[in-house]
């Protein structure tokens, strides 16, 4: 169960867990979401107080994991790792320079300020992927009916009957070589719908160092497909 309680302006979210236990405990966890395990029975607005009184020390808890993690933290976008910085401000912005990606945030719990960044990489997709899509189609004269990008768990792309294709939003992370292979993947499905020979060989004539993409993703691609 997912509460709230409010102090001076600020918001603690935290999920509650009704256990069989005899104390209340709070943990915080790494991605910066709160867990109260409460014995069956006890109160929500006595829970709720205990949150406010132990309010300090939640905020310095939290405050102390995002400091670490402007510090420690990498971000990577197109195959490179950028220092990531987090500075507590008035309206959520991210920007990046040559060797960092700032996050402006308006709260700096590390769930919130993950999902920013999520967001941001989306729309960064749909920018760089549709671009680099509309290049490729157009130098290998293969063009899809329809481009894609979205949350993918399990796939990086695919391409139906329709000449449709669909692309995993997370191919803005990887090195473009990888994703021009991913793309063009894809794209020759349009025109072989299978992973015949004919078909390895048309990915191949337009993408000769396929082996070293592909070699790539299974060495990166299990870590990448866990940025949620």
């Amino acid at each position: 169960m997912n509460r709230k309680v409010n102090l001076n302006n600020q918001t603690i979210e935290y999920v509650l867990i009704f256990k069989k236990k005899k104390n209340i405990s709070i943990k915080i966890e790494n991605s910066g979401e709160i867990k109260v395990l409460a014995p069956l029975g006890v109160d929500y607005n006595y829970i709720d107080d205990l949150i406010i009184r132990k309010a300090n020390w939640i905020l310095k808890s939290l405050d102390k994991m995002n400091k670490e993690s402007s510090i420690d933290n990498k971000a990577i976008l197109l195959g490179k790792y950028y220092n990531l910085i987090i500075n507590k401000s008035h309206e959520d912005k991210i920007f990046r320079d040559n060797s960092n990606i700032i996050i402006n945030s308006k709260d700096l719990n590390r769930k919130y300020i993950n999902e920013l960044l999520i967001s941001w990489y989306k729309n960064m997709a749909l920018d760089i992927v549709g671009k680099r899509v509309m290049d490729i189609s157009n130098n290998i004269y293969i063009r899809p009916s329809k481009i894609i990008i979205k949350d993918q768990k399990s796939l990086w792309g695919s391409c139906n009957s329709r000449r449709e294709i669909r692309l995993n939003w997370r191919l803005v992370l990887m090195p473009q070589f990888v994703m021009d292979y991913i793309i063009i993947h894809e794209l020759c499905h349009i025109k072989q719908m299978n992973h015949s020979k004919e078909f390895w060989k048309l990915v191949e004539s337009h993408c000769p160092n396929y082996k070293e993409s592909k070699y790539w993703l299974k060495e990166n691609g299990a870590m990448l497909m866990k940025l949620t």
